[in-house]
């Protein structure tokens, strides 16, 4: 049941029915609690659950609790608590998928990466995901927090974690970024999602403005590095391109328009930027996802600001999230 409502859920956000997935997740939620998927069963051997059943009550968890973080980061507005809580540190993490075809214990239990793996350890794509997907869950608590309780210490130690996180997976795959594709775009997600927020309560005087420079160029420096990748993948033969470009990647992308927007409403004609490589891929993610369309018209807008057509394209960006609420109402 929990797998059919991650399923559900999955269609909703591809639909952009942002609040129903939101609802969905927090049922499927309850519903694995009630089931104890969120215990772990360290012993792989015992007979009520083989270590491929734990497997796979393991990544539905682990799964509930990544798409858990990503429908919080574009559909909540960082207003409520998360549906699904850190696990224990000893909670183990996905193995790789060759061993699930193959049917036999991969590894014993005691040597299991777990939550508490440190990066450097070289993990399968799917633990990598979930190692960046609580970076990100603790980047939205920051940002949930009130001016008052914002922490600075709390922002360094986030801050370091990330850019040490992003050149671990770099290293761990020279030269490509699609090896850990859904990592890579949750850790800039999150980077960005970080910066902005400092900014974002700096710019309205609720937490001291020493320093920023350093958040307005890690923040760019990110961008840039989301565009370079949108560009690389725009690049490519289409018949090497993927036919569905994964979640994560849309989200990042989104990340980072909406960025680009904060910016340039905030330092106006000196932050330039060419946003023509994040409109592409989101053109292309529309295949697949709605909400893709979504981060689109945030594109129009913000490439519109500072010139005469501007009230035009808001007009466009109104008309499209219209046209979305009706297709909602009728499916």
């Amino acid at each position: 049941m929990v797998q059919s409502g991650l399923l559900l859920a999955l269609y909703e956000l591809r639909a952009s029915r942002l609040s129903e997935a939101s609802v969905s997740v927090g049922n499927c939620a309850r519903l694995g609690y009630t089931l104890r998927l969120n215990i772990d069963h360290i012993q792989q051997d015992e007979g009520s659950f083989p270590w491929v059943e734990s497997e796979e009550r393991r990544r539905v968890w682990c799964g509930l609790y990544m798409l858990d973080r990503v429908i919080y980061q574009v559909a909540t507005e960082f207003r409520a608590p998360h549906a699904v809580e850190d696990p224990d540190a000893n909670f183990r993490l996905p193995i790789d998928d060759i061993f699930c075809y193959k049917r036999k214990a991969p590894v014993e239990g005691n040597s299991h990466p777990t939550f508490s793996t440190p990066l450097q350890v070289p993990l399968c794509y799917f633990a990598r995901e979930i190692q960046s997907s609580r970076i990100l869950g603790q980047v939205q608590m920051l940002r949930r927090s009130s001016d008052a309780d914002w922490s600075y210490e709390r922002f360094t130690a986030l801050d370091r974690t990330l850019m040490q996180f992003m050149e671990i997976l770099f290293e761990q795959t020279p030269g490509s970024w699609a090896v850990l594709c859904g990592a890579n775009a949750i850790g800039l997600a999150s980077a960005i999602s970080l910066h902005q927020d400092r900014l974002s309560r700096a710019a309205r005087g609720a937490i001291s403005s020493t320093d920023l420079d350093t958040s307005f160029h890690a923040i760019t420096a990110y961008i840039k590095m989301v565009g370079d990748i949108c560009s690389k993948f725009d690049a490519l033969e289409p018949s090497r391109k993927i036919p569905c470009v994964p979640l994560p990647a849309v989200m990042c992308t989104g990340e980072a328009v909406l960025a680009i927007r904060f910016l340039r409403r905030s330092y106006g004609l000196a932050f330039q930027f060419d946003e023509e490589p994040f409109r592409r891929i989101l053109v292309y993610a529309t295949r697949t996802w709605t909400l893709a369309g979504m981060f689109g018209a945030y594109v129009l807008v913000s490439s519109a600001e500072n010139v005469s057509e501007g009230r035009l394209i808001l007009e466009y960006e109104d008309a499209y999230l219209r046209r979305t609420a009706e297709m909602t109402r009728i499916q």
